[in-house]
């Protein structure tokens, strides 16, 4: 696991056996509280539904290009409304799955 710090944002790799996955929290939180998981992400950027959080070279390359707006999303002024969303899309997430 490799986390690293940036103003405003956390970002966090774990690789699990052949398998990377993103993740990424406000550094206001402590790191044992939620991640946002790429799927989320993508869907935040996007508003298309992504059910795949496992990491490729695609997702890295539309990360990158999209790495502006993940950063400002995380600072102070917008956060609450980034968490709000994220918790939406999380409990939206597990209705799709559970259901």
């Amino acid at each position: 696991m490799v986390v690293l710090e940036l103003s405003p944002l956390r970002i966090r790799l774990v690789r699990d056996r052949s398998q990377i996955l993103f993740g990424c929290q406000s550094n206001s939180r402590p790191e044992n509280d939620g991640w946002w998981s790429y799927d989320l992400i993508y869907q935040f950027l996007t508003g298309e539904i992504c059910d795949n959080a496992v990491m490729n070279e695609h997702k890295a390359r539309f990360l990158e290009s999209q790495f502006g707006e993940v950063i400002d999303a995380f600072y102070p002024e917008n956060l609450a409304e980034t968490e709000a969303t994220f918790d939406r899309m999380r409990d939206e997430r597990a209705k799709r799955l559970f259901d």
